[in-house]
């Protein structure tokens, strides 16, 4: 990989960490995870994003769209994706907790570059803070393209 395509994929993985809470609530909307925590193995949230000149690293992509695409879609890259979960439910249970992960894919189209994203989640699944009425999608994609941190 490329010195500008390493700084590029830091840069994605410092707007994720900035945004991951807002990540977790719609991802756990998006893929259902209070109705079906086994959902978080079929399903990942798809963020498709393009870089934009900013100042705060919270704003320095804009994402046009989002959606939940099959794991499957990722061909060769399922086995290491399923194994991040995996990991993240073994580190879990060494602290004594029933942790799964479910996976936010933070892609930069422009670049060609993509983050796979675990995050991670308590089963029984704590309810999502989202408004039942608002659709997760619109509600994400406002909240990162404004550069507001939850």
């Amino acid at each position: 990989m490329s010195p500008t395509a390493l700084q590029k994929l830091r840069q994605i993985r410092a707007f994720t960490m900035k945004h991951r809470p807002t990540l977790r609530k719609a991802a756990v909307r998006a893929l259902e995870i209070e109705k079906d925590p086994e959902n978080a193995k079929k399903n990942v949230v798809m963020v498709y994003m393009v870089e934009r000149e900013a100042a705060l690293t919270e704003l320095s992509y804009y994402v046009a769209s989002a959606e939940v695409v099959p794991i499957e879609h990722f061909g060769d890259r399922v086995v290491d994706m399923r194994d991040l979960m995996k990991s993240a439910h073994e580190q879990g249970k060494k602290a004594g907790f029933d942790m799964r992960a479910m996976l936010v894919v933070m892609a930069d189209v422009d670049n060609a570059l993509s983050n796979v994203v675990p995050i991670g989640f308590q089963v029984p699944v704590t309810p999502s803070s989202l408004d039942p009425e608002v659709d997760w999608k619109d509600w994400m994609v406002e909240q990162l393209n404004e550069g507001i941190l939850r």
